[in-house]
């Protein structure tokens, strides 16, 4: 019974690494620059860390700032986020095919006080096979439906585009 718990312990540590590399890129769309960050890609970024609560428990999420990310495909925010751009927004797919919008203001670090993360991690360890392998998490959600589990791309919109 031992050897049995330390060999299935043994596989799940070496299969994480293995999972991360293979699993399929996240694709970031703004306008014509259209990017795919694979697992390597993301550890390369400024890794973050938000607290939160789910159903009485306290729960730790690992990841990249959503903003950090839509960075990747020539995205701004800061100074250069008014106007006509007040009205840009995110558009997070899951392979599922759910789907949620961010405002773009909710997202900069200059307007929000609450961060947007694409994390893969949670309580130390990669999200579970029905979270990941990356999910959205909006800390300052007060209900977790944005919360976007198998995120698989992210699109920049303008609600003043003409369809």
């Amino acid at each position: 019974m031992k050897h049995g718990l330390l060999l299935f312990t043994l596989l799940l540590i070496v299969s994480a690494p293995v999972f991360a590399q293979t699993a399929p890129p996240l694709r970031v769309r703004a306008g014509e620059r259209d990017v795919h960050l694979l697992a390597a890609d993301l550890a390369r970024l400024p890794r973050r860390t938000v607290v939160t609560a789910d159903g009485g428990r306290t729960i730790q999420f690992e990841g990249v700032r959503l903003a950090d990310l839509l960075a990747q495909a020539g995205v701004t925010f800061g100074q250069t986020l008014r106007g006509p751009r007040l009205a840009t927004y995110v558009l997070a797919r899951a392979g599922d095919g759910y789907q949620v919008v961010f405002a773009l203001p909710e997202i900069d670090p200059d307007f929000a006080a609450d961060e947007v993360i694409v994390a893969d991690r949670q309580d130390g360890a990669p999200l579970a096979a029905g979270e990941g392998p990356l999910r959205v998490v909006a800390a300052g959600d007060k209900r977790h439906a944005r919360w976007v589990r198998g995120v698989t791309a992210l699109e920049i919109h303008s609600a003043t585009e003409q369809p």
